[in-house]
C-alpha cells in the first residue's frame, strides 16, 4: 500500500468529511471516494461509516487509523534524517588556493584521498580576492591564502587558522650585485625594480604590497606585475627585477636565481579560512591531516 493512500485516508478522518479531505490533496470529492474504497478493498474490511453529514471510524477502522499515524510519522522521519544525513555528510570537498599555496596542501590531498577514496576533493587556483568571494558565498569549503586574508573577512562569520608558517625571501638572477649576499636588510632592496604578483583587490592588491613594504622602510624604484609564479620567477632569472617570495617556494627555483634570506621581515603565516555556517564534516579532517591545531 502505498504512503499517499495512508495521508488520504488520515485526511478524511480528520476532516470527517470527503469533500475537504479531497481539496486538501488537490483532486475531487469522487477521486478520494475511490481511493478509501480501494483501500478498504484491498484489505478486506470496512474502515469508515459514511451519512450525508460526517464520517465515523468503525472498531477496524480505528486501528487501521492509529497505525496509519505511526507509519506516515515514520516515513516523514526517515525522510527527514535521509536528507539531513546526506547534507552532513557530502561526497565532495572543494578547496581554494592562491599563488603560492598548492605547494602546501599536495601532500594533504593525497593523504585524505588514500583516507577516504570515495569523497571527491576539487581543488583550484583563484585570485586572492575570488578565494574570499568564493568562500563567502558558500562555493568553496577551504581556502589557503595569504596572511593579509583575515582582515577581507568577517570574525563572526568564517573561522581562520594560521597554518603553515614561511619565512620572507628575496629571490634575485645569480649575476645581481645582490647575489653575493645569504642574507640582507630591507633597505637593501631601495631602488630596485619589484616583480610582483598583485591583483586589483583585496589581500595581494598592490594597495596592500605598498603598505607593506612602507612598512618595513623600503623605497621600490618599479614595480612590474607577473601573472604566475613561474613567470615571476622567469623574469627574476632574466634579471628584469627582484621578488618576494616565501620559503615554501624556494625549491622550485631554477638554478640561475638565488634565494637570499631577508632579515625581520616577516608578513605572518599562511592561512587556511572555512565558513562558520559550513557543516561538511571534511574540512576539519582535512585541517587535522594538515596538522592544523582546530582547537
Amino acid at each position: 500500500m502505498e504512503i499517499r493512500k495512508l495521508s488520504y485516508f488520515v485526511s478524511v478522518v480528520k476532516h470527517k468529511n470527503f469533500t475537504k479531505a479531497a481539496q486538501e490533496h488537490h483532486m475531487v470529492q469522487t477521486a478520494m471516494s475511490r481511493q478509501i474504497a480501494a483501500i478498504e478493498e484491498e484489505l478486506g474490511v470496512v474502515l469508515l461509516k459514511r451519512n450525508n453529514r460526517t464520517v465515523l471510524l468503525t472498531p477496524a477502522g480505528k486501528v487501521f487509523y492509529n497505525k496509519a499515524l505511526k507509519v506516515i510519522e515514520l516515513y516523514n522521519e526517515m525522510i527527514s534524517e535521509t536528507q539531513k544525513t546526506a547534507k552532513l555528510h557530502p561526497k565532495v570537498l572543494e578547496i581554494g588556493f592562491g599563488h603560492y599555496e598548492h605547494i602546501l596542501i599536495a601532500q594533504v590531498v593525497s593523504e585524505f584521498k588514500t583516507l577516504y577514496p570515495n569523497i571527491d576533493v576539487l581543488v583550484a587556483k583563484y585570485s586572492y580576492n575570488d578565494l574570499i568571494t568564493n568562500l563567502q558565498a558558500g562555493k568553496l569549503d577551504i581556502v589557503f591564502t595569504l596572511p593579509f586574508s583575515p582582515a577581507f573577512v568577517s570574525p563572526d562569520e568564517t573561522v581562520v587558522k594560521q597554518v603553515f608558517p614561511s619565512t620572507m625571501y628575496i629571490i634575485v638572477n645569480k649575476k645581481h650585485q645582490l647575489a653575493r649576499f645569504d642574507t640582507i636588510s630591507a633597505d637593501s632592496l631601495n631602488e630596485c625594480t619589484l616583480i610582483t604578483l598583485s591583483e586589483d583587490s583585496g589581500p595581494c592588491s598592490l594597495d596592500i604590497l605598498r603598505q607593506f613594504t612602507m612598512t618595513a622602510g623600503l623605497i621600490i624604484k618599479d614595480i612590474i606585475n607577473a601573472n604566475s609564479l613561474e613567470s615571476q620567477i622567469l623574469m627574476v632569472e632574466s634579471g628584469l627585477g627582484v621578488a618576494f617570495l616565501p620559503s615554501i617556494c624556494i625549491k622550485h627555483l631554477t638554478p640561475n636565481v638565488k634565494a637570499i634570506n631577508l632579515k625581520d621581515f616577516d608578513p605572518g603565516n599562511f592561512v587556511a579560512m572555512y565558513q562558520k555556517s559550513n557543516e561538511n564534516p571534511f574540512i576539519k579532517t582535512f585541517l587535522q591531516l594538515a596538522s592544523i591545531n582546530d582547537s
